[in-house]
């Protein structure tokens, strides 16, 4: 089993950014190994995620690191997106690798899930919605 790792930064009070890795470099903590999101880590993935859910509105993933996703946390991905849109938040899926695009592709979540390409596209991306919504309830 490879050391399986989410490094979390918190971008502001309601934005956290979440890079799920192995941890090549044990002085520094920086996740930079690939793994594959399967069954073996599901229960952490489970944990983190969900608890963050918890606490953010707006939560960015950022899949470079992951090589492969199985069923088992697809499905945690969909609860962690269901319990965001429950809060009217957002989960944006950045820099998806081309194995797990594949997989996004073949159960369609490319056409449920918010995917980025870049960090920059997230942020705008989040905070364009977020003003967006601003208007709507100020309105």
């Amino acid at each position: 089993m490879k050391n399986f790792y989410c490094g979390t930064q918190y971008l502001d009070r309601e934005t956290a950014l979440i890079t799920p890795g192995s941890i090549t470099d044990p002085n520094s903590g920086e996740v930079s190994g690939l793994v594959e999101v399967d069954l073996e880590h599901k229960d952490i993935i489970n944990t983190a995620f969900l608890k963050l859910s918890k606490v953010y509105t707006r939560i960015i993933l950022d899949c470079t690191y992951i090589d492969y996703i199985d069923s088992s946390c697809l499905w945690t991905f969909f609860e962690l997106n269901y319990e965001m849109e429950k809060k009217s938040g957002l989960l944006i899926f950045l820099n998806l690798q081309p194995e797990a695009a594949r997989t996004f592709r073949a159960v369609r979540y490319d056409e449920r899930m918010i995917i980025k390409n870049s960090y920059e596209d997230a942020l705008e991306y989040l905070y364009q919605n977020q003003e967006k919504k601003k208007q709507f309830a100020i309105a």
